[in-house]
């Protein structure tokens, strides 16, 4: 994760130009010499412009093209979106009321269980993924791989490499 101070703001210097195309346009190259081809850029107030004028001026490096074609075709259909809209309600109402019952009852997951996740560096979890799936698989192998949220596609000879690992 790349934190850096929009120009004039915290111990970054001045900047000739400070529209926001500029401010992207070197939020883009700074990331281009850190080696980061692409990337996800997340903004905040001022920051959120900068993220907004990154991701229209440069659209080849917040997700690459091919990639964002294949979810986009994915998505374009009224059952798809219809789908998803439904999986995150059903993960708002319909999945903590099951979790709840099952745990009251004392279910937990009996077999062998590989639970991965993304490594968040240095910011803190709200939680502890550990935790939370030990509590539900006693027989529990966890793998922390560095990556973004889709861990399959960041780092895919890490996750199978975690997969298969006894």
């Amino acid at each position: 994760m790349v934190c850096p101070d929009l120009p004039g703001y915290g111990a970054s210097g001045s900047a000739d130009d400070y529209s926001k195309r500029a401010t992207a346009a070197t939020l883009v190259d700074l990331m281009s010499r850190l080696g980061h081809d692409w990337f996800g850029v997340v903004g905040h107030g001022c920051g959120a412009l900068v993220a907004f004028r990154a991701a229209l001026d440069h659209p080849d490096t917040t997700v690459p093209a091919e990639v964002r074609a294949a979810y986009l075709d994915a998505f374009r259909t009224p059952s798809a979106i219809h789908a998803v809209c439904e999986d995150y309600r059903a993960g708002a109402f319909a999945n903590p009321e099951h979790d709840a019952a099952d745990r009251d009852a004392g279910r937990r997951i009996g077999v062998p269980a590989l639970a991965i996740w993304q490594d968040p560096g240095d910011i803190p979890l709200p939680f502890d993924p550990d935790a939370v799936w030990r509590s539900w698989a006693p027989d529990l192998r966890t793998a922390v791989l560095p990556g973004g949220h889709f861990l399959p596609e960041a780092c895919p000879e890490k996750v199978a490499e975690a997969i298969s690992t006894r």
